[in-house]
């Protein structure tokens, strides 16, 4: 039986894998395709936000994006529910961090 140390030590190591995995191309890809289901506009509003950074409000997305209102307003529309972002008080989204790890090259 495993103690509380070696359950640690398997947690630590099965992370380990898991952000190994990321650094291969074509496993970014598909869990992208799997987190975005292939929605252009969706994807080009989450790799803006990735490069924006969190905290950003919907006019940054559009002033700094060089994104049109309503693209905007039907991307968030639809990542919202999806938990791929959320929306804080004051108007601010912000990216889950599992998305942005994957949207940004699998980068720590």
């Amino acid at each position: 039986m495993k103690t509380g140390a070696a359950h640690s030590l398997d947690f630590v190591q099965n992370i380990n894998r898991m952000a190994d995995v990321f650094d291969d191309p074509k496993t970014r890809q598909q869990t992208k395709t799997m987190l975005t289901g292939g929605v252009v506009e969706g994807e080009k509003v989450l790799r803006v936000m990735v490069e924006l950074g969190d905290g950003v409000t919907e006019s940054d997305l559009v002033e700094f994006g060089d994104l049109a209102a309503d693209t905007l307003a039907r991307a968030l529309l639809w990542a919202e529910p999806l938990g791929l972002v959320t929306r804080n008080p004051g108007s601010v989204w912000v990216m889950d961090p599992f998305v942005r790890r994957v949207l940004s090259g699998g980068a720590k």
